[in-house]
């Protein structure tokens, strides 16, 4: 599907893979963004979920969701740890990071505020020759259970 931005100053087409209607619920989403990571999980691949948009688009509910309507990160989790036998496989390891992106500030989520100041400390996105891309400093806390 695409969507044509009509500006006096230029056009641009943006192109979507899927576009779901409002009515649809966290269970949709799951099926469509929530069950492939986990599958690529299962594979062996390390996954991200990213949630990207303007402030007040639904960016925290699609990814927490609600008590009665779970987002994203619940349900994955659940996935996860109903789907594998953690004790019957020794050399498998969750770990978990919570990081936003925002004003071009990394921040850590995981990590509380520094209690002197009430902020927390900003991150750096740096580029290694062998590992990548990384955040230096973000939490990657190991989960037990969902």
């Amino acid at each position: 599907r695409s969507l044509r931005a009509n500006d006096a100053r230029k056009k641009e087409t943006f192109s979507f893979d899927t576009v779901l209607p409002s009515s649809a619920g966290q269970a949709a989403m799951y099926n469509l963004i929530g069950r492939p990571v986990f599958d690529r999980l299962a594979d062996g691949y390390n996954s991200c979920v990213i949630a990207f948009g303007a402030t007040g688009c639904g960016k925290s509910h699609t990814i927490f969701g609600t008590n009665e309507d779970r987002g994203l990160l619940p349900r994955i989790s659940e996935t996860i740890f109903q789907n594998w036998n953690l004790e019957a496989c020794q050399q498998m390891l969750v770990k978990v990071s919570y990081l936003e992106l925002y004003n071009e500030k990394a921040r850590d989520l995981l990590k509380p505020e520094d209690p002197d100041n009430g902020k927390a400390a900003s991150l750096e996105v740096r580029e290694h020759p062998k590992a990548g891309i990384f955040v230096e400093g973000l939490t990657r806390s190991v989960a037990s259970n969902a």
